[in-house]
């Protein structure tokens, strides 16, 4: 970036190209060789930076890029779980069914040594439930919330609070209902009928959020045989 061998008493501009360090395309910038010191120094239009001003420079492209990544990879997200449930339907749905869905989640958390409270509910009544070992009250809770937003969207919870956090705004600003009741957070998933539509809703708490809606995802994707590989978010 600097040329430390440059004439002294021969002001010259030049075009250079600025490395980023987001791996992203070089940014254009113009430098200046200075005659009192025999290097270059950035200069855009006729402002010219010294050389003490280069890192913060840098370090705001940086941050730039990370806000641009961070929007691209939610609306990645959002369509990647909008394929999800298109293609995570039941044919039929009863309440042997939801036994086989939540024992299913039941064994996979076992397996995992995840602790896990595990709910199937339909819109009128609950179909399975189990709270595993090291979970709390509060995983209960957050059942209950995770599984409202579900119920009253028909969507699953991790998109609603992904479309939101995109939005800049949360349910109680925008849709006027408590967070105390409500909570727009991965690991709550329609039971959707062909069809039909939504029925019911699926819900685990215990995990990170974004752990929480995969491994409902992966049980889906196995109880109807689709490709977990091809849903799953990356």
């Amino acid at each position: 970036m600097f040329n430390i061998g440059a004439r002294k008493g021969k002001p010259l501009v030049k075009d250079r190209f600025m490395s980023r360090f987001d791996g992203g395309a070089p940014v254009p910038m113009r430098y200046l060789r200075l005659p009192y010191a025999g290097a270059f120094s950035p200069m855009i239009g006729h402002l010219v930076f010294p050389r003490a001003l280069l890192l913060p420079m840098v370090r705001h492209e940086c941050r730039h890029a990370k806000g641009t990544d961070s929007r691209m990879t939610v609306e990645k997200d959002l369509e990647k779980i909008l394929e999800q449930e298109r293609a995570l339907r039941f044919a039929y749905f009863d309440a042997e069914t939801a036994w086989r869905l939540g024992s299913l989640l039941r064994e996979m958390a076992l397996e995992r040594r995840a602790g896990l409270v595990i709910d199937v509910h339909l819109h009128s009544m609950p179909v399975f439930y189990s709270a595993l070992s090291g979970t709390t009250a509060d995983n209960a809770s957050w059942v209950r919330r995770k599984r409202a937003v579900t119920l009253r969207f028909f969507r699953s919870s991790y998109a609603i609070g992904l479309a939101l956090s995109q939005q800049g705004t949360t349910i109680e600003a925008r849709y006027g209902v408590a967070t105390a009741d409500y909570a727009t957070h991965g690991g709550s998933f329609p039971i959707l009928l062909e069809g039909t539509g939504c029925i019911g809703a699926v819900t685990v708490s215990g995990l990170p959020q974004r752990e929480d809606h995969n491994l409902v995802v992966e049980a889906l994707c196995r109880m109807l045989e689709k490709d977990h590989e091809a849903l799953r978010l990356n």
